[in-house]
C-alpha cells in the first residue's frame, strides 16, 4: 500500500495557514492596542503638559532665613490632619508663575490636597490646599520667625490656631479673617498673660491681664485698653472698683488700701474728682468734694458716735 493520500490531505497547510493568519492578526491587535494605549499615554502627558505648562520643575530651593529655620527647629514635625482632600501627587518641585515653589499634591491644575510652598521672601507654608489656597489646617512661616499653626479657609487664617513670635510671645485662640476674634489667650515670654475677649485683632469685651510682678486686672476692655468696668489690683495690695476710660480711673468706684481706708466716690483722668467719702481704718468718714485728686471745700467729718461739720 502506498501512501494515504486524500482530498483531506491539504488540511495541515490550510489549518496552518488560519493559525498563521491568527497570530498574525493577533499580533496586529496586539500592535494596535499598543498603539492606542501609546496614542493614549502621549495624549495624556500632552494634555498634563499644556495644563503645567505655565509651571516649570526645579529643585526644592533653600529660602528659609535664618530665622525662619530656627523658628521650625522649635516645633516638632507638622502633622496633618484626617482630611478628605486629597489631589495627585507630583514628586518634582513645581515653580509658579508667581515666583513660589510648590512640592505636593495637584487637582484641576491647582493645587489641593497635601503640599509644602517656599516663597523667595524666605517665608515657608506647609498644611492643606484647596482649589490653589491654603485651607482647612496648616503651618506658616514668616521671614522674620513669626509663627502661625492652625484652621485656615479659602487662603486665610480663619478658625483656632497658635500664632508665636519670634521673640517668644503667643497668642492662641479664635481668628476671623486673619485677626484675633473671640476667646483667646496672650503668653508674653516675661510671664505675663491675657485671656479673654477679640474684636478684629484688639482686646475688646471682658478679659483679665496678669503681670509679671503679680500686678492684675479683671474687667473690660475696648480697642486694646482697659475701658468700662473693672478692678485693677497692685502688687502692694491696693484695689480699684469701678468705671475706667483709656486705661485710667474715670468716673464712680471704689479704692481700697491695705490698712483698711477706702474711697467712694468719682474719679477723672486717674484722680478724685467730685463727691466722695473717705473711710478711715478706725470708722470715721469724710464727706466732701475732690477737684483734681484734692480735697476742697467744706466736708462732714463722721466720727462712729457722732456727727462734726469742718472746714
Amino acid at each position: 500500500m502506498g501512501p494515504n493520500i486524500s482530498c483531506l490531505a491539504p488540511k495541515p497547510q490550510i489549518n496552518a495557514e488560519v493559525e498563521l493568519d491568527k497570530k498574525q492578526s493577533i499580533k496586529k491587535n496586539n500592535r494596535t492596542k499598543s498603539t492606542l494605549q501609546s496614542v493614549i499615554k502621549i495624549q495624556s502627558a500632552w494634555r498634563g503638559y499644556k495644563i503645567r505648562s505655565q509651571y516649570s520643575p526645579i529643585f526644592f530651593p533653600k529660602w528659609e532665613t535664618p530665622q525662619c529655620k530656627l523658628a521650625e527647629k522649635r516645633m516638632p514635625p507638622y502633622k496633618y490632619p484626617e482630611s478628605s482632600i486629597s489631589g495627585d501627587y507630583n514628586k518634582k518641585p513645581i515653580k509658579l508663575e508667581t515666583g513660589e515653589v510648590y512640592l505636593g499634591e495637584w487637582f484641576n491644575n491647582k493645587r489641593h490636597g497635601k503640599g509644602m510652598q517656599i516663597c523667595p521672601n524666605g517665608s515657608k507654608y506647609i498644611g492643606y490646599w484647596y482649589n490653589g489656597n491654603e485651607h482647612l489646617h496648616g503651618r506658616y512661616i514668616h521671614p522674620n520667625g513669626d509663627l502661625y499653626e492652625g484652621e485656615w479657609n479659602e487662603g486665610k487664617v480663619h478658625g483656632k490656631g497658635k500664632f508665636i513670635h519670634y521673640d517668644g510671645a503667643q497668642y492662641v485662640g479664635e481668628w476671623v479673617n486673619e485677626k484675633q476674634q473671640g476667646q483667646g489667650k496672650e503668653i508674653w515670654n516675661d510671664g505675663a498673660t491675657y485671656e479673654g475677649q477679640y474684636f478684629e485683632g484688639r482686646k475688646h469685651g471682658y478679659g483679665e491681664f496678669h503681670w509679671v510682678d503679680g500686678s492684675w486686672y479683671k474687667g473690660h476692655f475696648v480697642d486694646n485698653n482697659i475701658e468700662g468696668k473693672g478692678i485693677y489690683c497692685w502688687t502692694d495690695g491696693r484695689m480699684y472698683n469701678g468705671a475706667w476710660v483709656n486705661n485710667k480711673m474715670h468716673g464712680p468706684g471704689t479704692f481700697d488700701w491695705p490698712d483698711g481706708k477706702r474711697f467712694t466716690g468719682y474719679y477723672f483722668q486717674d484722680k478724685k474728682h467730685g463727691e466722695g467719702i473717705l473711710t478711715l481704718a478706725d470708722g470715721r468718714k469724710f464727706i466732701g468734694n475732690w477737684v483734681h485728686g484734692k480735697q476742697q471745700g467744706q466736708g462732714k467729718f463722721i466720727l462712729p458716735t457722732k456727727d462734726e461739720t469742718i472746714n
